[in-house]
């Protein structure tokens, strides 16, 4: 998967960088200089498990 696949999860789920720096404890400055160039398959997995966190934290508050 590369960084274009991630943005398109991204805006397909509204999901925004500072949102996935907030789950990394990260500066959103950060995050996006990860997009600037191919990120490794371990910056990869941390920002897919971001998104997954930030999916899974939506249906909880809808569902409760």
């Amino acid at each position: 998967m590369c960084n274009q696949e991630i943005r398109a999860i991204m805006k397909e789920e509204q999901i925004f960088m500072w949102q996935i720096a907030q789950v990394l404890h990260l500066h959103e400055t950060t995050v996006i200089k990860y997009f600037r160039i191919e990120m490794s398959d371990d910056r990869k997995e941390k920002v897919l498990s971001a998104i997954e966190q930030i999916k899974q934290n939506r249906m909880t508050k809808n569902n409760g």
